[in-house]
């Protein structure tokens, strides 16, 4: 299994009290699931690397907001030195005022994945966890 280092989960309701330390593709799911609620310009370590996604329900969710708002989150992922690439989608409920954000993940080391997130105006939510692709790359 590739090494993405080992962390403490915070999701799905916040810090696990039990200080469970996680490994595998759910580190780098759950920091990139934290970096989404996370205001920009807060993370001392990479002024750049955050994106509080729940900013983004109350404007206007056109196609084209939506193409632009995918390839900043794109480019946000694509930040962490464990990612190669990453394909992203995102699918915005006007019912609900939620963003289902679509990503599939292809790390340095290890076999692509995909995983899902629904965003609202106060959480971040890991929708499926873990689905491992194929094939490395995409035909």
């Amino acid at each position: 299994m590739a090494d993405y280092g080992y962390d403490i989960s915070t999701y799905p309701r916040g810090l696990d009290p039990t200080f469970t330390l996680i490994s595998g593709p759910r580190v780098l799911i759950e920091q990139i699931a934290r970096m989404f609620e996370t205001a920009e310009g807060t993370n001392d370590d990479d002024p750049e690397y955050a994106m509080l996604l729940a900013e983004t329900i109350n404007a206007p969710q056109d196609r084209a907001s939506l193409r632009r708002l995918v390839g900043k989150m794109t480019a946000k992922i694509q930040l962490d030195e464990r990612v190669e690439r990453a394909t992203v989608s995102a699918e915005f409920v006007q019912a609900t005022r939620r963003l289902r954000i679509a990503v599939e993940l292809f790390p340095v080391e290890g076999k692509a994945f995909r995983f899902v997130l629904g965003i609202d105006q106060v959480t971040v939510q890991i929708l499926e966890g873990l689905t491992l692709c194929r094939s490395r790359w995409p035909i």
